[in-house]
């Protein structure tokens, strides 16, 4: 089984993060070149689900939401952080970390390690989705991510 690598960006330092996020989005000169290639864009085909859209969405609800600190603001409910936070989580999982991004961007913007080390930091902080940790028990138990197999059947790929 693979270990999880630590995060070297949000290990516990949300300031140098949100400093990373500031740095990438203002990097960023909305070319939209990072969106060719992005096998996630290509199902969706809707810009929400691009590079481009996916760090500018990141970009703007941390500024909104954090103090010049790195520390959520106050003044923030918690039914609206709850809702900001799910939206940050969707935005780190619909990425597929191909890297196509990075290679076609002209400024070299890595944002498959923003939202690796985003993912990483949720799991260091128990955020577990709940669907992984149900793969992950299926594996351990049944030595597939789908679960208990019927006599007969067969998992096949391709």
């Amino acid at each position: 089984m693979q270990k999880m690598v630590k995060s070297k960006h949000y290990k516990k330092d949300l300031k140098s993060a949100i400093d990373e996020i500031f740095e990438l989005s203002s990097a960023c000169i909305k070319c939209g070149m990072c969106k060719k290639g992005c096998p996630i864009f290509e199902v969706f085909t809707q810009e929400q689900y691009g590079p481009r859209a996916k760090n500018q969405i990141f970009a703007d609800i941390v500024r909104k939401y954090s103090d010049a600190d790195g520390k959520a603001n106050e003044d923030v409910d918690a039914k609206d952080r709850n809702r900001v936070f799910n939206l940050l989580v969707a935005i780190s999982y619909t990425c597929s970390l191909c890297n196509n991004c990075k290679i076609r961007c002209p400024l070299n913007i890595n944002l498959k390690e923003l939202f690796r080390d985003f993912r990483n930091y949720l799991v260091e902080n128990g955020f577990e989705a709940e669907v992984h940790k149900q793969m992950i028990e299926n594996v351990r138990k049944y030595g597939n991510p789908f679960g208990e197999t019927v006599k007969g059947d067969q998992f096949y790929c391709c």
